[in-house]
């Protein structure tokens, strides 16, 4: 946001996060995320601005690099066939693949419903606005569904947000797996976090009593864009991805 538009005081910030579409953020929950940001030295504040630090901007050239090289594997990835097994270095790059390739170039020509299968609902935070602007339009090709057993605050916050974007939510669902899932048509995407990340997750998940509580730039430096190993096998199988969505939509 503050990439394309500033600087922008904190009210202006928060008017801009409600016209996205996403209603969960309070206008206390944005502003304390601001200071948070401004002590990292992510965020510059001048007066009653704010505006992203330039040599914050400069580091944002490895991480440009590293994302080069993700897009540029996606030319490779053929969706005929019958098992793809892919590595992503962080949870933002693995999102960004499902969203921007395998649910846009991956076929669903029968607009077969769309599962998720969370252990945690995956975050929205760090899409830039185009990025959400995309989400919304693929929800709208398809019926898509979530599920997640369990019901944290995070949880909820986290499951609200990709509601309000077009997708059904379950929390407290039955299904559960030792791995994420994404059935997309005849594709199931099968996700699996290094343990290390798992337990970041878990620990932030269930140590947040309340979202204005959140630290969002400690999910996004030790979450979202932490350097690790997650692997994506993606497999086509009709019969098997027809098994897991009929399994997925009893909960709803």
């Amino acid at each position: 946001m503050l990439s394309q538009e500033y600087p922008l005081s904190a009210k202006e910030v928060f008017a801009r996060l409600q016209k996205t579409g996403i209603n969960q953020l309070t206008y206390q929950a944005s502003h304390k995320a601001l200071k948070e940001l401004v002590e990292e030295k992510v965020v510059v504040k001048e007066k009653t601005k704010y505006a992203l630090d330039p040599i914050w901007i400069q580091g944002l050239k490895s991480f440009a690099l590293d994302l080069s090289e993700t897009y540029s594997r996606k030319g490779k990835v053929d969706p005929h066939a019958d098992v793809i097994s892919l590595h992503f270095s962080t949870l933002l790059g693995m999102l960004r693949f499902i969203v921007g390739y395998f649910e846009s170039r991956f076929p669903n020509p029968e607009k077969k419903d769309s599962i998720c299968v969370w252990k945690h609902p995956w975050s929205v935070v760090g899409f830039s606005e185009v990025e959400l602007d995309h989400l919304r339009k693929l929800l709208k090709r398809n019926q898509h569904y979530a599920l997640c057993p369990h019901s944290f605050p995070l949880d909820k916050m986290f499951s609200n947000m990709v509601a309000q974007l077009g997708k059904k939510t379950k929390l407290k669902a039955k299904m559960k797996l030792d791995y994420d899932m994404k059935i997309h048509g005849d594709y199931l995407a099968q996700i699996y976090f290094p343990k290390e990340l798992k337990e970041e997750l878990d620990k932030i998940y269930k140590e947040t009593k309340s979202v204005e509580k959140l630290d969002y730039h400690k999910l996004l430096t030790r979450v979202a864009e932490k350097q690790c190993d997650i692997l994506v096998v993606i497999t086509k199988n009709k019969e098997l991805a027809q098994h897991f969505r009929e399994l997925a939509l009893k909960d709803f």
